[in-house]
């Protein structure tokens, strides 16, 4: 599938964004240290990475369904109320994201339109991190609404569908 296959795309980027800053955060700890000199650019160029890293994963999480779910009221739900919990959660989750993604879109552009750069010793252009931003909300919208249409539950669980003998 399509979206699987930018999810995964999504998040190779991510793990490239992350080993990025693992190297460069441990290389200037070591210029810090060994020679009294940090590296120019780092805090901005790392800042730029953490907005890639974290958004851009948002599509890929929720796929997995590698979030964190608080499940105290909702273990004692029955398989229904299960299930409509998890299609209100979902329309929640798909308003807030398109919400984020269309005020996203216009900073970016805006961003973009008046070549916006951090303002240090390197500047960084920070357009790209804004369009991560904005793809990354919008990649978790497309997920959700995929998955509103596929009827598919929020959560994955070992819940079974009621027998024919169980009350609904």
């Amino acid at each position: 599938m399509l979206l699987a296959l930018v999810n995964r795309a999504a998040i190779a980027i991510c793990a490239l964004a992350i080993l990025s800053m693992t190297v460069l955060g441990g290389l200037d700890v070591i210029s810090s240290a060994a020679l009294g000199r940090p590296i120019p650019g780092t805090y901005e160029l790392t800042e730029s990475l953490l907005v890639l890293s974290v958004f851009l994963a948002l599509g890929y999480l929720h796929q997995q369904r590698a979030y964190i779910c608080v499940d105290i009221l909702y273990g004692r739900l029955g398989f229904w109320k299960q299930r409509i919990a998890d299609y209100i959660s979902l329309l929640l989750i798909t308003a807030v994201f398109a919400m984020m993604a269309w005020r996203a879109w216009g900073m970016a552009a805006r961003s973009w339109d008046i070549g916006e750069y951090s303002v240090g010793l390197i500047q960084f252009p920070i357009y790209p991190s804004k369009i991560a931003f904005a793809a990354g909300c919008s990649l978790l919208v497309v997920c959700c609404l995929a998955d509103l249409a596929k009827g598919r539950e929020l959560r994955m669980r070992s819940v079974k569908e009621p027998s024919q003998h169980e009350e609904l």
